[in-house]
């Protein structure tokens, strides 16, 4: 009999000790993928976006919700710019140009940020298309509306990022209508795509930018007052930045977030829960690998009569050795890969619109190679739990003991 058809007779033999042991690692494979799920979307949608602005100008309120809102795209927006508020901030002299958006609605898992043919401006701040046209509505557009007139006739337009293109399968001249509300419901007309972003690498590459010109014209988004969730800010160079920030931060009723800064704050409150889960982490797995050596010890002393039945067959030290350690390390590598595949199913389940809150928008987790890595780091740990055991019991008094026992 073959080494292999040998680790799995051995595993179907200790099937139910190895059905106990491998729920535990896959568990524990599962919990651990879904943390680097995690970590893998904080920072993704944390990096300063390589678009948009430098600073976010919205309702008052903080200036890290303002940021996880128009920036990182993780939560709802805090509200709705006083009137008059975005005219105000455009007269600043430091200011080179005002980009406002809304949110609010979602496609598919995709956060919906609506905006204005600005955003696509060519230069530093600008949104580069790869493909199609930016959307048709300009700021100025916009005014009328503002000021309690009609809303702007518009198309409703979209330009997707680069990860939600590819996520929702829509590319130029696709269409799809927007969710709204809690209960993500269907709502409006279809939405055509007319643009492709190129992809940045940041948070932008899970948004789909809709005209809003035609978004404040939908009837869903009637009631809710006449403003928008916030602006974009492209600052003059220089030390216009600090200049514009101050200025805006001493009106009333505006919040300001400086997306540097946020980034540095969010980085700094996340910090010391990283180390405590990193500390739960590996107290965690180090109880593991005790548990997974303690019963690697009592499946050889409940199979001494079946190995000892190997060695009077001719088996060396070393195939002894590796009999154990393969059926270890081929345990861990089944529930390892498990875990990680569960877990991969429960963060695509968090981001459906079904289960996620209003506004609130999961990015995707990290790549199949996590699955992968995974299930080798608990093929690996598994075996090394039951490295001791093997030794034993491949040399010196255990290996006598189970001649003895043949």
């Amino acid at each position: 009999m073959t080494l292999r058809r040998l680790m799995w007779a051995g595993l179907w033999h200790r099937r139910r000790p190895a059905a106990l042991l491998g729920l535990s690692l896959g568990l524990s494979a599962a919990l651990l993928s879904l943390g680097l799920h995690a970590a893998s979307a904080i920072h993704t949608r944390t990096q300063p976006p390589p678009a948009l602005g430098a600073l976010i100008v919205g309702p008052p309120g903080g200036g890290l919700p303002l940021a996880l809102c128009g920036a990182w795209f993780l939560l709802p927006c805090p509200g709705l710019m006083p009137p008059g508020a975005l005219a105000a901030v455009e007269a600043e002299p430091s200011l080179r140009q005002a980009v406002p958006f809304a949110a609010g609605d979602a496609l598919g898992a995709q956060p919906v940020i609506a905006t204005v043919t600005e955003a696509f401006a060519e230069g530093p701040g600008g949104l580069r298309l790869i493909a199609g046209a930016p959307l048709p509505t300009a700021r100025a557009a916009l005014q009328p509306w503002l000021d309690g007139g009609p809303a702007p006739a518009a198309t409703p337009a979209l330009v997707l990022g680069a990860r939600a293109a590819a996520r929702l399968g829509l590319g130029i001249g696709g269409a799809a209508a927007l969710q709204h509300g809690a209960e993500g419901a269907a709502h409006g007309p279809p939405w055509t795509v007319v643009g492709l972003l190129a992809p940045t690498g940041g948070p932008v590459d899970e948004v789909a930018f809709a005209d809003l010109g035609a978004f404040v014209g939908m009837d869903a988004h009637q009631g809710g007052g006449r403003g928008v969730s916030g602006a974009w800010l492209r600052p003059r160079s220089g030390v216009h930045k600090a200049i514009l920030r101050a200025r805006l931060s001493a009106m009333p009723g505006l919040g300001v977030a400086d997306l540097l800064l946020e980034r540095q704050r969010l980085a700094d409150r996340l910090g010391l829960g990283a180390q405590l889960a990193g500390l739960i982490a590996a107290l965690g797995l180090l109880a593991l690998s005790l548990a997974a050596a303690a019963a690697a010890a009592a499946g050889v002393e409940a199979r001494r009569r079946e190995l000892a039945l190997y060695v009077l067959l001719g088996a060396r030290p070393a195939q002894l050795r590796a009999l154990l350690l393969g059926e270890s390390a081929l345990l861990g590598l089944a529930a390892g890969l498990s875990g990680a595949l569960l877990a991969r199913v429960l963060w695509a389940a968090l981001r459906s619109p079904a289960l996620r809150g209003p506004g609130l928008s999961l990015p995707s987790g990290a790549g199949p190679s996590l699955d992968l890595v995974v299930a080798v780091f608990f093929a690996a740990l598994s075996a090394v739990a039951a490295l001791p055991v093997a030794w034993r019991a491949a040399r010196g008094r255990a290996q006598d003991e189970l001649g003895a026992a043949g």
